[in-house]
Formats: C-alpha cells, sequence, structure tokens
C-alpha cells in the first residue's frame, strides 16, 4: 500500500513539476537531447551498448556530484584498470560534466525518471553488475527494482541535511525498506550514520567513511591557466586582488554577496568579486538584480575568448 501511496504522490508532484522542467529546458538547453532516456528508451546505438557486457553504473544529479562521480571514477580505474561504466545523470549541465568523464568504453545516459514501468523497461536493457548513487540520491523505485534484480545499490559520500533527517526519521517505515537494500553505505559523518540509523538503515552497511571532496583532483595546470587569463582580462591582477567567490550561488544569495562585498570594500579596496550561480540560465536575471542595485557587472560569457 505504501509504496501505491509513494508512486501516486510522485506522479503528482512529478506532473506539477513539468511546467518549471519544460521552462528550464527552453532556458538552458540541452534538456530535448536524448529526452527518450528519461523514459527508459534508448537509441539502438546506445542500447546496444548498455547490452553488451556488464558495467558499474554510477549516478550522479548534476554538475557537484559529477565531480565527486569523477574522483571515484578515477580510483575505481585505478584499482580495476579493465573495468567499464554507465554514468548517468539529471541535468544537463551535469551531463556535459560527465561527457569529460566517460572514457571510450563508457557509456552516458539520462537516469530513468523513477515510475515503476519506466524503471522496469529501463533495466531490461541495462546491464548493471553494481549502482554507485551519490550523497543523498534515493530513489525507491530504482532502487528497490535493482535489489530484487541482486544488484548491488552502493551509496558514497552519502550526507543526510538537517532539513531532511527530521522527515527521514518520520518515515522510517517506508525509508527502512529502501535502505535495507544497499549493500553498502558510506557517508560523510557520524552525525550523517546516525540519522541514517534513526530512519532505519541496517547499522551492519552504514559506515563512515569522509568526503569524497577532498579526494578531487586539483585542477589541471591548462585549466589554471586560462582561469588566470580570464581573472586578468577582467582586470583582476594575479598575486595582487584578493578575491571573494560566490560559488553555485542561489537566488538572492548574489545581492547579499555583492552587498557584502561592497562593504568589505572600505577596509579592503583590492577585494574582487566572483560570482558562479549554480544555473547558468539565471545570469540575466542576476546581472538585473544586481544592476538595478547599483553594481556593475562583467560576464564571463560576453569577454573575448
Amino acid at each position: 500500500m505504501r509504496w501505491f501511496l509513494y508512486n501516486v504522490l510522485f506522479a503528482i508532484g512529478y506532473t506539477l513539476m513539468l511546467p518549471k522542467f519544460f521552462l528550464r529546458m527552453r532556458k538552458r538547453g540541452g534538456y530535448r537531447a536524448d529526452f527518450g532516456q528519461r523514459l527508459g528508451r534508448f537509441a539502438p546505438e546506445v542500447a546496444a551498448r548498455l547490452a553488451e557486457k556488464p558495467r558499474v553504473w554510477i549516478h550522479a544529479v548534476s554538475v557537484g556530484e559529477a565531480n565527486l562521480a569523477g574522483a571515484v571514477l578515477r580510483e575505481l580505474r585505478r584499482v580495476a584498470p579493465g573495468e567499464s561504466f554507465i554514468i548517468s545523470t539529471t541535468s544537463s549541465t551535469g551531463h556535459a560534466v560527465c561527457e569529460k568523464l566517460a572514457g571510450p568504453d563508457d557509456v552516458l545516459i539520462y537516469l530513468p525518471v523513477d515510475f515503476p514501468h519506466i524503471v522496469r523497461r529501463a533495466l531490461k536493457g541495462i546491464d548493471a553488475k553494481a549502482l554507485v548513487l551519490t550523497e543523498s540520491e534515493f530513489w525507491p523505485n530504482l532502487i528497490r527494482a535493482c535489489h530484487r534484480r541482486d544488484i548491488p545499490v552502493i551509496l558514497v559520500n552519502g550526507r543526510v541535511s538537517d532539513r531532511s533527517a527530521p522527515r527521514y526519521r518520520r518515515l522510517r517505515c517506508f525509508f527502512a525498506e529502501v535502505f535495507d537494500c544497499f549493500a553498502a553505505m558510506l557517508v560523510q559523518s557520524e552525525l550523517d550514520r546516525q540519522r541514517l540509523l534513526a530512519a532505519g538503515a541496517p547499522a551492519d552497511r552504514v559506515r563512515v567513511a569522509g568526503s569524497v571532496k577532498f579526494d578531487v583532483a586539483p585542477p589541471a595546470e591548462a585549466a589554471l591557466e586560462t582561469a588566470r587569463s580570464t581573472l586578468a582580462a577582467a582586470g583582476v591582477a594575479s598575486g595582487a586582488d584578493r578575491i571573494l567567490m560566490g560559488g553555485s550561488t542561489w537566488p538572492g544569495e548574489e545581492l547579499a554577496l555583492a552587498q557584502a562585498w561592497a562593504a568589505a570594500r572600505q577596509a579592503a579596496p583590492d577585494l574582487r568579486l566572483v560570482l558562479v550561480p549554480r544555473h547558468m540560465e539565471r545570469g540575466d536575471a542576476v546581472e538585473r538584480e544586481l544592476a538595478a542595485a547599483g553594481f556593475r557587472c562583467l560576464r564571463r560569457s560576453r569577454m573575448k575568448a
């Protein structure tokens, strides 16, 4: 009964979110490409590769998780050089990052939506030897379907936010069954472990492994040089100016940072502000908001290459 309720509520929620999804497709671009994969329908050449041999399936919802997945991929390639992977993501920006992570023998797809019939359709064509999820990507139908097919499900860099912890605890009767499908849950901290245990996760499968963020490889020298050149073109003196960085910002945070930066410049005139919105399609809106508050913006996308 609880899974019937979950699927009904998920269908209602997903339907209500569709206008937002389609608006994002139009603004961000890239969402239309391979949209059928989200419904468990793969082009013949992709379907053939997904079925040709067993692969380890790693899912990373968006850009941040894709970077973490990259660290996991590098380590797996080191300890198992002959292994190949299925890499899935949810966003078009995450897809762009994962394209750089995928090797010639890997397959990159969009994650099928967590409806039972879509998950069943997708898994019929995917030969996965394991499913690796990152952080807090708990998709009940996918997890349970993999478990029924004896596909081990592993969580890496797991975390439970302050906001999510009470929900998981209140819905323990629901999440306990989902968490019992995991072969292992590797979490960032003891607090995350205790929160999962309170939600019904099996104690013998939840281990504190630290944050994978500390294992992310430093950027290549070429990437650093590109960043230096961009900053120099924007008038930021290398090694002389100090930078206040606002990365992966959400609505409202850019203006707050700009106001804090303006106040801080009274004591540190050489301080520069660099803002990187979490979603690139918000660039115009961020610029308008800052301009209305009296700030002048220099957009990277409008600078000469």
